[in-house]
């Protein structure tokens, strides 16, 4: 049985979801249900949504535009099919689309008393009880260990009592829910009867739901984090920010928001500078550093009342000038000339927030200050502004991997002085990438575990002789960075920086021991600890903003571990962060690779069953892989088995053009001769130009040089062909 069947990889292409992001800034009012109905499509059907809508988006035009394209070019049984003169094209983009498999919901200002009549028909099911709510969340996982037993007299009161709710309540290892608490529950799940609750949490007036269809995908809550952004840190303003895992391999995060208020440029600038202390103070911990979300997820969603307003150049903004000319624009639905003068879209366009994030144009009416009625009746005193809004955004090599279908506000949402606004996504989750399960040839059970798929019982954990792998070597070189100078003039302050490439999974490449790996062991401080880094870093260069190194860093990329288990690479990604040695390699700013699209283009390279280079000059490459072949074998071939050594001068010197001309004719002619297989060197070359960013804010650039080559064991355990490879 041949090593490349053993290895191959699970290619299928990740399946599409919909998901449905809302926002609403509540006003401190109870919802009505015809409200509620006109913002939440009724059991999350997509249709309700995606067709007949009031206000398309530019985003969604274009898209249906290129279905329609498409279905007509498109080759169906080797033929195209055409259409009939003068009949209609009719693309139905929704077909496979009968619900939506998440709706995230965000809400500000959402507490509110009971109106008479709901506390009326509530009065027999539910108590006022005064505690407030933290949070709360029927994710099992995220659940576990959090019981708080401080509550359990309290939920006992309850337990009498046989309402669906009360028995949510008393199984429920969290704090007893507020009146408005328990009807926002009530009314959304009997409008969504097909979903499942996964998060519902609450930060002062802040809320964040999130549902999904159990029946359609499996989710996972990571964790749900807030922060408080109000004077004196009150909760009147900040975030809540929810991490979700998407069939074990897509990470979507939700961000919903409640920004500082009112006009004026340092309105703005804190508005600007709360996103990135939201950001900062919700960040998931990748290796011992903060990176905020929209580095660590794959695809990230923010809403909120953002309060961003609009800023008119010729008039003082809040002026009666501004104010009336706002209002002017709004009754001619001159909605252009709003956009073009939009604070948020000139955040994004400054980048004074929120990096790499995209919204797409308003194409309807500002959303506030409306009165409490249908349509848009705004208050005079007042300057119409798109403040809800939401973002999206794509991480490193995912931007086609994402569609826009609807962005609308809910024109007949009555109980608010905002219009709720919701937008409609389709995105593809990550394809699998995963080996199959290697043993060595011979084993029992061989045959059995690979027809069956089954995990074999006592294996686990256990080093396996004779396992045949292949690995992905990645050496990196040509690191820069420009760096931003920062609050402090760098004649007072200048960092130390060098950089550090961290895998997640953190398993996906091979820290300790690596044949090829340069691990510099680093320590930093963290509350009087010192935490041992193993992450393949550069050495750091004092006192720089612009840090050039020399230095090469190569790693591998593992398929299985020792006992010949596949290491699950979906999704996997490349954190590059850039550290300051001066200040306790604290985090200056990173940015995220998209690890397991560059090992499947690879892997695609090599299976297409040639020596692969991604330019015309091809003896250039050759050359350049014939260097790093010769360096990898002459340190794996080294009888001191020291591989962690750094190379000696004479092997460091991969320009020597008599080796290396040798050893191309070599290669070439063993290629040639089909003396090893098409599997054992597959060589790629990428540049990478990437922003810095922390917190969602640029700090600065960076760029390096990536080559890949695909080695399997065979090929590295073969003295022959070592030596063949070397020209010796």
């Amino acid at each position: 049985m041949s090593s490349t069947a053993i290895h191959q990889c699970c290619n299928d292409r990740g399946r599409k979801i919909k998901l449905l992001v809302c926002t609403a800034n509540m006003g401190n009012a109870e919802p009505d249900h015809e409200s509620i109905n006109s913002w939440i499509p009724i059991d999350g059907e997509a249709k309700l949504v995606l067709e007949n809508q009031s206000y398309p988006s530019r985003d969604y035009m274009k898209e249906t535009f290129k279905s329609a394209a498409k279905a007509i070019m498109e080759p169906r049984n080797n033929q195209i099919t055409s259409v009939p003169e003068g009949e209609a094209i009719n693309i139905d983009v929704n077909s496979k689309a009968d619900k939506f498999d998440i709706i995230a919901i965000g809400m500000q200002e959402a507490t509110f008393e009971l109106s008479e009549a709901s506390h009326t028909k509530f009065s027999k099911r539910l108590q006022k009880v005064t505690t407030t709510v933290e949070q709360f969340t029927q994710d099992e996982n995220y659940q576990k260990g959090k019981k708080n037993n401080t509550l359990t007299n309290i939920r006992k009161k309850f337990t009498s009592n046989k309402s669906p709710i009360f028995d949510e309540l008393a199984a429920s290892p969290v704090q007893v829910l507020e009146t408005d608490t328990c009807l926002l529950h009530d009314m959304l799940q009997e409008h969504l009867p097909s979903y499942k609750r996964a998060v519902s949490y609450q930060r002062g007036q802040m809320r964040m739901l999130v549902f999904y269809n159990e029946s359609a995908i499996e989710m996972e809550v990571i964790s749900v984090k807030a922060q408080n952004t109000g004077r004196g840190g009150l909760a009147n303003k900040g975030g809540i920010v929810a991490e979700c895992d998407i069939n074990s391999g897509t990470r979507i995060s939700f961000l919903s928001a409640h920004l500082e208020a009112h006009e004026g440029t340092s309105k703005y600038n804190t508005r600007c500078s709360s996103l990135g202390d939201i950001l900062w103070g919700t960040a998931p911990t990748v290796a011992d550093f903060k990176c905020d979300v929209s580095m660590t997820s794959h695809y990230t969603f923010v809403m909120g009342d953002l309060n961003f307003r609009t800023r008119l150049p010729e008039f003082e903004i809040g002026s009666l000038e501004h104010i009336k000319e706002a209002h002017n624009l709004a009754k001619n639905n001159d909605w252009n000339t709003l956009n073009e003068h939009d604070e948020l879209a000139l955040a994004l366009k400054n980048k004074d927030c929120l990096v790499g994030f995209s919204t797409p144009e308003c194409n309807f009416p500002p959303t506030f200050k409306v009165e409490r009625k249908d349509g848009y009746n705004y208050n005079p005193k007042r300057s119409p502004s798109y403040t809800d809004r939401i973002l999206y955004k794509a991480n490193h090599g995912l931007s086609e991997s994402i569609n826009i279908q609807a962005y609308e506000p809910i024109d007949h949402f009555t109980t608010s002085d905002h219009k709720p606004i919701r937008s409609a996504f389709e995105i593809q989750l990550n394809p699998s990438l995963k080996w199959r399960p290697i043993l060595r040839q011979g084993h029992r059970s061989f045959r059995y575990f690979r027809s069956r798929g089954r995990k074999l019982k006592g294996l686990e954990g256990k080093n396996l002789p004779n396992l045949k792998s292949e690995n992905l070597h990645v050496f990196i070189s040509s690191i820069e960075c420009n760096i931003g100078q920062g609050p402090l003039p760098s004649s007072l302050y200048c960092p130390s920086p060098c950089v550090s490439f961290v895998p997640t999974p953190a398993n996906a490449t091979i820290q300790k021991g690596s044949a090829i790996g340069i691990n510099w062991s680093i320590f930093q401080k963290n509350g009087g600890n010192h935490v041992k880094m193993r992450f393949p870093q550069t050495k750091p260069i004092r006192n720089t903003l612009n840090p050039k190194w020399d230095d090469e860093i190569n790693f591998r990329v593992q398929t299985h571990d020792n006992t010949g288990t596949p290491v699950d690479l979906t999704g996997s990604m490349l954190h590059v962060m850039v550290l300051d040695k001066r200040d306790n390699f604290n985090l200056l700013g990173s940015c995220t690779i998209n690890l397991a699209s560059l090992i499947d283009a690879s892997k695609n390279r090599r299976s297409m069953g040639s020596f692969n280079v991604c330019d015309n000059n091809l003896n250039k490459k050759r050359n350049l892989a014939i260097a790093f072949a010769a360096s990898l074998f002459s340190r794996l071939n080294k009888s001191s088995k020291d591989f962690s050594a750094p190379l000696p001068d004479h092997e460091k010197n991969v320009a020597n053009v008599d080796i290396l001309q040798d050893t191309s004719i070599k290669l070439e002619s063993s290629i040639k001769s089909n003396a090893m297989s098409s599997s054992s060197c597959t060589f790629n070359s990428l540049q990478y130009r990437e922003e810095l960013i922390k917190n969602g804010e640029k700090i600065g650039s960076i760029k390096f040089d990536m080559e890949t080559l695909w080695l399997d064991d065979e090929s590295l355990n073969n003295p022959n062909l070592v030596h063949e490879w070397r020209g010796r």
